[in-house]
């Protein structure tokens, strides 16, 4: 079970500096974020400013919640998690499904449009945050065990911010 615990820790951790990415990206770009929400998404003039600010403020949470917060906390932030990038997804699939070119957002305020690569590294986010909330509960590391948590988890981070330019660059060149 020990061995379950220390992936559901690593997968946690990943979840948790993903949001805290997501949100400082937000806040660093909000003008461009807001402008991303009125032109791509259709969010009407008055609520741009209090969604962007939720978004931001509900992944700062959670991040903190994820890397710092007790079991029930963490637990809870999981499931949280899992609907925020549920909702995500959602909008994602809507978007590529309607065939409309969409600014991402999802790691900050960007012009760049959205592929179904985008939805395919949320559908991992989904599966990390599941599996982490099956296997997760409060454990005693080593330090060797807590940094090799820490490194694991900062290369999954890495890996699912760099998805779609990974998948781009080694497999379809441009999609």
């Amino acid at each position: 079970m020990q061995n379950e615990i220390f992936i559901a820790t690593v997968l946690k951790n990943s979840v948790g500096l993903l949001l805290v990415v997501a949100c400082i990206g937000k806040a660093k770009g909000f003008k461009l974020f807001q402008t991303n929400l009125s032109d791509s998404f259709h969010v009407p003039a008055t609520l741009v400013l209090p969604l962007a600010s939720f978004i931001i403020l509900a992944e700062f949470g959670l991040a903190g919640l994820l890397l710092l917060g007790t079991t029930k906390l963490v637990l809870f932030s999981l499931y949280a998690s899992f609907v925020l990038f549920l909702v995500f997804s959602m909008v994602v699939a809507q978007k590529l499904v309607t065939y409309q070119k969409v600014a991402c957002n999802c790691f900050g305020a960007t012009k760049e449009n959205i592929t179904p690569l985008d939805l395919i590294r949320n559908g991992l986010i989904l599966l990390c945050c599941l599996a982490a909330y099956y296997y997760y509960e409060s454990s005693t590391f080593s330090r060797w065990d807590i940094g090799a948590i820490g490194f694991m988890s900062i290369i999954l981070a890495i890996v699912l911010l760099n998805f779609k330019g990974m998948v781009n660059t080694t497999f379809f060149k441009g999609y």
